[in-house]
């Protein structure tokens, strides 16, 4: 018999300099143990947590260290390392312009998301960024026209 195992851990550590600052860091692993009996079961989940802990520490050490994380051995694509600073501090684009959501777009992701029960981690990662403050300003605009527009038609179910 076949049974699938998941594993989810998420830390948050703080960012050197900025008081009242955290990063997260979180991931999860899945695999199928073809086994029913339960010694063998925890041993494979305790395996799993302890690969899971281990990496999410390597991230949480390169990140503290500035230095870059090891790379994965997987094929899954790997998400952009978070980014450190100020909500303020933004990556220069080439015509000067701003590139990462501004503080306003973020607030107003975060309120409207909030407002329909939506998960940040979840928005984020399907956009292909580690948090909501590294979106870059064309798509932060559109997530919030997307959704307003779920806040209307909310709206007009409810009536």
């Amino acid at each position: 018999m076949a049974i699938k195992l998941t594993a989810s851990l998420s830390r948050k550590a703080p960012i050197d300099g900025i008081p009242y600052s955290s990063q997260s860091f979180g991931g999860s692993l899945e695999i199928e143990v073809n086994s029913d009996h339960p010694d063998e079961i925890k041993q494979r989940l305790h395996h799993l947590y302890g690969t899971l802990s281990a990496s999410i520490d390597s991230e949480i050490a390169a990140a503290s260290s500035g230095r870059p994380a090891a790379q994965s051995q997987s094929a899954q694509p790997s998400l952009p390392a978070p980014r450190t600073g100020t909500a303020n501090a933004v990556q220069p684009a080439r015509n000067g312009r701003k590139t990462t959501a501004t503080e306003a777009q973020c607030r107003a992701i975060f309120a409207i998301a909030k407002n329909l029960n939506i998960d940040l981690a979840a928005l984020a990662v399907q956009h292909g960024v580690a948090e909501i403050s590294m979106l870059d300003v064309k798509t932060a605009s559109s997530i919030i026209d997307q959704l307003k527009k779920q806040q209307r038609n909310g709206a007009v179910a409810r009536q």
